[in-house]
């Protein structure tokens, strides 16, 4: 499924609808073409500086509360695509990690692919290079409930 250009520009209601819409459609791609194409539509999100507090992860939001987000920083771009997959039903670690002078989250599968380390691709965890701060269990994340 293309990525849907109108989609920040619509009213939370329907942003819901097209994110659940969107979500269901990957069920039918590979698993490997499911890691892509969330880091594709992560990658389109409108960007801005500083949107989660990357270190207290009590403020973070909920996955509906931040799909109606109008801007997005690195970690929270992370958090999508882990909240993503997390509503598909696939294992993954949402990671707090440093790579170079950035802190961000990241998303590692269990197939070992990493996402939101390059923006709008998914790569292997052994072609990447950061500095791991923690990994976080799914009790230290918003519960996510499928709707």
């Amino acid at each position: 499924m293309q990525y849907d250009l109108e989609f920040w520009e619509s009213d939370k209601h329907t942003r819901m609808l097209k994110w659940r819409d969107w979500r269901n459609n990957l069920q039918t791609l590979p698993e490997d073409e499911i890691y892509k194409t969330i880091a594709y539509w992560w990658k389109m999100v409108p960007m801005a500086g500083n949107t989660i507090d990357v270190w207290r992860e009590d403020t973070w939001p909920t996955p509906w509360e931040l799909i109606i987000f109008n801007s997005f920083c690195s970690p929270a771009r992370g958090l999508g695509m882990y909240y993503t997959l997390t509503l598909l039903e696939i294992q993954s670690e949402l990671i707090l990690a440093k790579i170079e002078d950035d802190t961000t989250l990241l998303v590692r599968t269990a197939q070992e692919k990493l996402l939101n380390y390059y923006e709008g691709d998914a790569c292997y965890v052994s072609e990447s290079q950061y500095d791991l701060i923690r990994i976080y269990q799914p009790t230290d994340v918003y519960t996510v409930d499928k709707v």
